[in-house]
């Protein structure tokens, strides 16, 4: 599933610091129950965490529509914004 074919209502977690646009998308994953995560260069506390729609998530970095076709439990990551996205599986 790629994240632009998505209902652009459906939530995503994310950090404050990507929604701030202090960070860019650098970890794009789709867990094994279908939620999508995206994380950005620093490790996130409990309290960074946060969700918008995938269509907000858009709006704040457009490069998250280049991400790869994932299944349930891969993860697209990449070393900075102008990168190549690389599938993982988690």
């Amino acid at each position: 599933m790629k994240i632009k074919e998505v209902d652009g209502w459906l939530p995503i977690i994310t950090t404050r610091a990507i929604m701030e646009g202090k960070e860019c998308v650098m970890v794009l994953s789709l867990d094994d129950e279908e939620d999508w995560v995206a994380l950005g260069d620093s490790e996130p506390g409990d309290d960074d965490l946060d969700a918008l729609s995938v269509e907000e998530l858009i709006a704040l970095d457009p490069t998250i529509q280049d991400a790869p076709d994932l299944q349930p439990g891969q993860c697209a990551v990449r070393i900075d914004k102008g990168s190549p996205w690389v599938v993982e599986t988690e």
